[in-house]
């Protein structure tokens, strides 16, 4: 049986399922508390709702630059791998 975690972000208690990885659970609720205490450090007066749309905006743009270097990987290694192959059937 799962054990519950119980998260805290932006004073609300959110009782989440931990499926055997609370560490990780953990680190992933801190960076969204990141991403918000970021948000109210830049804007005072707004609302919580407000605050969690930015903050999910800005963990969407990490989310996209991350995937958009790891893309960039990706077609760099599929390069050099078809410039190996090329290379190796030319010496064959």
């Amino acid at each position: 049986m799962p054990e519950t975690f119980n998260a805290v972000i932006l004073g609300r208690t959110l009782p989440l399922k931990a499926n055997g990885n609370e560490d990780y659970l953990r680190e992933v609720v801190d960076y969204v508390n990141g991403k918000v205490d970021e948000v109210k450090g830049k804007s005072t007066g707004m609302t919580d709702l407000n605050v969690a749309l930015l903050a999910i905006l800005n963990i969407a743009d990490d989310y996209f630059v991350a995937l958009g270097k790891q893309r960039a990987v990706f077609s760099q290694i599929e390069q050099r791998c078809d410039d190996l192959i090329e290379y190796i059937d030319s010496k064959l």
